[in-house]
């Protein structure tokens, strides 16, 4: 493929998904969440959005379809996915140790096109604890070991 043309499609792509996640945030944040952070990302993968919902820390992956009759926007979050998501959100936890005391959740939003939902044409779902993800925190010296437990969307 010619480059620029792929940069054309990629940055389209990106622009879809970046307005997606504004939405979402929006969203979110009409049903109370704060909004933490954005897009954080490292060599194991990105979170889309990071907010604290109560007593909660909460990431939230955000996926966007423009038509849903060839799959659901969740469908997407493979098992490969899920442990991507996992590895960035140890890593965040060991970055900021400091939110560490937070019980963590893993949450996922879909958005898909729907005319006759609303006025934007967007039918968006909220799936809160769409990885569970089961953090003990067992201090020995200097280590820290985090038990998971991923239940499949």
């Amino acid at each position: 493929m010619h480059s620029s043309l792929w940069r054309t499609l990629y940055g389209q792509k990106a622009k879809k998904g970046q307005q997606a996640e504004a939405f979402a945030v929006k969203y979110l944040q009409s049903h109370g969440l704060e909004l933490i952070s954005q897009n954080f990302s490292c060599k194991c993968g990105e979170i889309d959005i990071i907010m604290h919902d109560a007593e909660f820390l909460v990431f939230i992956e955000v996926r966007y379809r423009k038509q849903i009759q060839y799959g659901h926007p969740l469908e997407t979050i493979d098992y490969r996915k899920q442990q991507k998501i996992i590895n960035t959100v140890q890593y965040y936890l060991l970055k900021y140790p400091d939110l560490g005391h937070y019980p963590c959740r893993i949450d996922a939003i879909a958005i898909y096109a729907d005319n006759k939902v609303n006025s934007s044409g967007n039918q968006i779902e909220w799936i809160k604890d769409a990885i569970q993800l089961m953090l003990t925190f067992v201090t020995c010296g200097s280590s820290c070991f985090l038990y998971l437990r991923l239940n499949n969307l």
